[in-house]
């Protein structure tokens, strides 16, 4: 399977890989391969609605670059309690600093979905689609913060858009049809 990396500089990476199902375009910020390869297995995973075995990968990225804050992340929102939530999500926003612009949003856009802070999540997945435009995850992250806001037109719009940039990456599918619930 064919993938495109894009390296920014030694330790970001942005990973567009169509046929095995990841589709980032949000760079990537880890000083281990073995941490981004076990990222990208947790988002396949993940995209697939396999959980457990995301959650399990997501770990492993994190013992292998502990401060890979995008697998903190992944953590958290594949977590099966509250409490391994709220602490990878904890951890995430922690080490954002070591992180690009895009991954600290991405991180501050979900923190503030958690705090019930639904202007600032939406505010921030908006910094990240600027930062990632051509990114259905961005998107996504856009359509869940109109969602919560209860703008189903425009969360519908920006779920639109996600799958302009990756017609084939069924979470902006997901994205649109959960919308109509």
């Amino acid at each position: 399977v064919p993938i495109l990396v894009l390296v920014a500089c030694v330790s970001e990476q942005i990973v567009d890989e169509h046929a095995g199902g990841v589709v980032m375009r949000i760079p990537m910020t880890s000083t281990s391969e073995a941490a981004v390869e076990h990222h990208l297995a947790g988002m396949k995973a993940f995209d697939r609605g396999m959980r457990e075995a995301a959650n399990g990968h997501f770990l492993a990225a994190t013992a292998a670059d502990p401060d890979f804050a995008l697998a903190h992340l992944g953590v958290a929102t594949s977590a099966n309690s509250l409490e391994q939530f709220a602490g990878s999500l904890e951890s995430a926003h922690r080490r954002a600093e070591n992180a690009t612009p895009a991954e600290r949003a991405w991180i501050e856009s979900v923190r503030r979905g958690f705090e019930s802070d639904l202007v600032g999540q939406l505010a921030e997945a908006r910094k990240l689609v600027e930062l990632a435009t051509t990114s259905p995850r961005a998107w996504l992250q856009v359509s869940a913060g109109q969602g919560a806001l209860g703008e189903h037109g425009q969360s519908r719009s920006a779920a639109r858009r996600a799958a302009e940039y990756a017609p084939g990456f069924a979470g902006a599918y997901a994205a649109l049809g959960n919308s109509y619930l």
